[in-house]
């Protein structure tokens, strides 16, 4: 569950800092600036889903009741997100290469989320 703790903090953190300072928050990040011009609208409303989903993510840490469909319905944004970027290199509205240059960014959390899940559902069982 450190994994997906861990995630989530960072989520928030980074939804907290679009939310707050849009503009910062589009300079500090080379991947997004070298997109065009910046939207705080825009950002802050994809930085409101970043903390939201955070926060779910840590509500399903904290209420075992709720945990599958908190940490799912998480997965659900983070692994939809990314397939967009997928598809915006599959159709060519990005290069291969910014879509290497942001993986991280935009797969880390997925993929964390899933290996913290899986990690949790090993450790429930051994100690069933």
């Amino acid at each position: 569950m450190i994994i997906i703790g861990g995630v989530a903090i960072v989520l928030v953190a980074n939804g907290g800092w679009m939310l707050l300072a849009p503009d910062q928050w589009f300079f500090a990040t080379p991947i997004v600036w070298r997109t065009g011009v910046p939207n705080p609208h825009f950002i802050r409303d994809v930085g409101w889903t970043y903390a939201a989903v955070g926060v779910l993510m840590i509500c399903g840490l904290f209420t075992e009741r709720f945990r599958t469909t908190s940490l799912m319905l998480a997965l659900g944004w983070l692994a939809g997100h990314a397939a967009i970027h997928l598809g915006e290199v599959a159709t060519g509205v990005c290069t291969g290469r910014q879509f290497l240059s942001e993986s991280p960014q935009v797969w880390g959390p997925p993929i964390l989320l899933m290996i913290g899940v899986a990690l949790g559902r090993k450790r429930k069982r051994s100690t069933e």
